[in-house]
């Protein structure tokens, strides 16, 4: 995690020394290398430091915060940027003292490790490839799938179809954030007295719904209640499917599971926006969103049935 940070903030605060396009993409680059260590880890360290309840609870804590940079930072940047472009990439230094702060007092994770990596890579896919975890990494995947599609083409629907002005259109991404911030800070309580595979699939069936509901809102103020409704579902989605990952998996493995869920959610949002293009260039916004819903609550049916028939039934190992 130090290292990872290091190198995120390093490479993201000298973008902002340069002003050559080719050393600002040789940076950036190396900035993705750091960022594909900090992701995941984060989850994994949640997940060795806390069990049950109190680990699904902090992983809804990471999404709050998650949502909070993402309310608080654009506004930053933005006024950064109206000083000097690269102005914006200073930002990235404070994951330096972040990183001293890693090393200073975060203890490492007790726990049983691999010592040689065929036989680890061997174990994790051997659990990756078990039907709940494939279900467990169906969450994550069917996640960024919808939410990129819905939102890289929701904008234009909103311009041209509602009428509406772009700075109401980010006030729309502001109202799902909210939204999410308020479920994931209690998705520790909900888990309490639920479970959480119940949870996740009650959570699509509202997205579901929501996109199916997109199409037909009469105007901006339902559009927005839409909003909010798919990011309270997000904010329970997100900490829980983490949470259930993270616990279906020895400590010595988590690393490698939480790594491969990251791939799979990479994967998908990578070709998220290109499949939602492609069904816009053959139909239309409103076809688009009713096929996203559809693709959503097709899901929750064949997760329901696995779930009724015992299959999705917790092995959890706790911390």
């Amino acid at each position: 995690m130090v290292i990872s940070l290091l190198l995120w903030g390093a490479a993201g605060l000298s973008i902002s020394l340069v002003s050559d396009f080719t050393w600002l993409l040789i940076l950036r680059a190396i900035q993705g290398v750091g960022h594909s260590g900090i992701m995941p880890l984060a989850v994994v360290l949640i997940g060795d430091t806390y069990a049950k309840e109190q680990e699904t609870a902090a992983q809804g804590m990471k999404v709050f915060m998650d949502r909070t940079g993402a309310l608080c930072f654009p506004v930053v940047a933005g006024l950064l940027g109206a000083i000097a472009w690269q102005a914006p990439f200073i930002l990235y230094g404070s994951a330096i003292p972040l990183a001293a702060c890693v090393l200073r007092w975060l203890p490492e994770p007790s726990i049983a490790r691999h010592t040689r990596p065929l036989p680890y890579f061997k174990d994790v896919f051997a659990l990756a490839r078990r039907l709940r975890s494939l279900v467990i990494f169906s969450m994550s995947s069917l996640r960024w799938f919808l939410q990129h599609a819905f939102f890289t083409y929701l904008p234009f629907f909103v311009l041209y179809t509602l009428g509406v002005t772009v700075a109401k259109v980010g006030i729309l991404f502001s109202i799902y954030a909210l939204g999410a911030m308020v479920t994931a800070s209690q998705v520790g309580t909900l888990v309490g007295h639920y479970e959480r595979v119940r949870l996740v699939i009650l959570a699509f069936v509202v997205q579901g719904l929501c996109l199916l509901a997109t199409p037909v809102v009469p105007d901006i103020w339902w559009l927005g209640a839409v909003m909010l409704i798919f990011g309270l579902a997000n904010g329970v989605i997100s900490p829980a499917q983490k949470s259930l990952l993270t616990q279906s998996a020895p400590g010595k493995l988590r690393g490698g599971v939480v790594s491969a869920d990251r791939v799979l959610a990479a994967i998908s949002r990578t070709v998220s926006p290109p499949i939602a293009g492609l069904i816009l260039a053959l139909g239309n916004a409103e076809v688009l969103f009713r096929t996203l819903g559809a693709i959503a609550l097709v899901w929750v049916a064949i997760a329901s049935v696995l779930q009724m028939r015992g299959y999705l039934q917790a092995t959890e190992t706790g911390a």
